[in-house]
């Protein structure tokens, strides 16, 4: 048998029990610091998980959108801007309000851009100002840079409050504006010069077969083709439509002068028509004007003049200058381009000759005499031509003056159409109208 001795059994349990009695205290005693710990790792990693998920960064994430709401147009979205969008933007536009034309807001595909006009405000406001006040039924004003085609004011009124842009409807007839196209043709094609005798009977603004003879009595009227386009007398361009140009001859020079064609816009422009017939009579009756059928719009119509200011080219009209992103950067800019080039350099200085003879003792002379002689307009060289004729239903009068004006120092040049429809009394003139826009211009 085995012998053990009690007291060293006794001691080897007491130790033991005193070294798990002394881990057991040092487990308590660290047992705040621990879970402090614990608690300040769990606040740590919510913490990063709630910045991360829920906080808004200044970059841009995928799936996520940028924290500014006015954005820049990026490169790849630049080229999308093409003028095909300007007719949508442009329709509703108000011209009453020149503050709304000069800077156009619009979204596409998401970004903010801002669409920037030709439009001088100031010029606008003026003329929009004249109309009210002018007791015409309508009115309708284009003025435009000949040199690029910026057209600086497109002006419409309706008195009885209507909205429609008459500015590019083509249903008004031409009357004596078209002149202006048969002399070109004249003097381009049958060699005519401002200078040239011409002879007539009869009245100076009727249009009888009895004035269209070939062989005038030895009483006829004498007078050169100047005086005749000042004075816009009928039976010499009836005559001339007959004699010297004939059908071809009208059909070619209305074509070159954009009759017939369309006239690319940011706002879409009805084309202007003419019908030219095959028998005499009725070369004489377009040739002069003297009709209902050869109708055209108002910024048509300034489009002839520019073509007298630029040696015969017709600049492509132009409303809209450029498109600047939301950031201010141009994302599209305008350029000037030519149209049509109407007559030659030298036609088109004759017809300058034409067009300020009737400023100065012409029709337009009573409209013009107050810029003519004015000292502060004296270095402004001013031509037009007049024009006057019923409406389709003879209920309306309707006054017509297509004009340029030329500053001899160096400022830019600019042409007017300004149209007027009178009712039973007559409202303020076309020509008038005119005078005063460019007075006001280069005031």
């Amino acid at each position: 048998m085995r012998f053990e001795n009690q007291t060293d059994a006794k001691w080897r349990v007491y130790q033991r029990k005193l070294k798990r009695e002394k881990r057991l205290f040092f487990v308590f005693k660290r047992l705040p610091r621990l879970a402090a710990m614990g608690f300040l790792g769990a606040f740590v990693v919510v913490g990063f998980y709630v910045v991360f998920k829920y906080l808004p960064f200044p970059f841009k994430e995928k799936g996520r959108q940028p924290v500014e709401t006015k954005q820049a147009c990026p490169e790849e979205q630049q080229d999308v801007i093409k003028p095909d969008v300007f007719p949508g933007l442009l329709a509703g536009i108000d011209f009453c309000r020149p503050e709304a034309v000069t800077s156009v807001p619009f979204e596409y595909q998401g970004f903010p851009f801002s669409l920037n006009t030709t439009i001088d405000p100031e010029l606008q406001s003026y003329i929009n100002r004249l109309f009210q006040r002018s007791k015409t039924i309508q009115s309708a004003a284009v003025v435009i840079r000949p040199g690029d085609g910026g057209v600086l004011s497109m002006a419409s009124y309706d008195a009885e409050g209507g909205s429609e842009n008459l500015c590019v409807r083509s249903d008004f007839p031409a009357a004596s504006i078209f002149k202006v196209v048969a002399a070109a043709a004249a003097l381009e094609n049958a060699g005519l010069a401002p200078d040239a005798t011409m002879r007539y009977e009869g009245g100076r603004y009727t249009l009888y077969r009895r004035q269209l003879k070939e062989d005038l009595g030895l009483h006829a009227h004498e007078v050169d083709f100047r005086k005749a386009f000042a004075l816009s007398i009928n039976p010499v361009f009836g005559r001339v439509g007959i004699y010297d140009l004939g059908k071809e001859g009208l059909e070619a020079y209305a074509n070159r002068f954009l009759f017939g064609n369309h006239i690319p816009f940011e706002i879409p422009v009805t084309p202007s028509s003419i019908e030219v017939p095959e028998h005499d009579f009725g070369l004489a009756e377009v040739a002069s004007g003297f009709n209902k059928t050869t109708c055209i719009s108002p910024l048509h119509a300034a489009l002839i003049s520019c073509a007298v200011v630029n040696k015969g080219v017709i600049m492509t009209p132009r409303l809209v200058d450029s498109v600047v992103d939301g950031q201010g950067e141009v994302v599209y800019l305008s350029e000037p381009s030519s149209l049509a080039t109407a007559v030659e350099p030298e036609t088109a200085d004759a017809l300058k000759i034409l067009m300020r003879e009737t400023v100065l003792s012409g029709t337009g002379r009573n409209s013009f005499s107050k810029l003519t002689r004015s000292n502060l307009y004296r270095g402004i060289e001013v031509g037009a031509k007049t024009g006057s004729i019923n409406d389709v239903t003879g209920r309306f009068r309707l006054d017509w003056v297509i004009a340029f004006a030329v500053p001899n120092d160096g400022r830019d040049p600019i042409c007017i159409a300004v149209l007027g429809v009178h009712g039973d009394y007559l409202g303020a003139r076309a020509g008038d109208l005119a005078r005063l826009i460019i007075a006001r211009y280069y005031s």
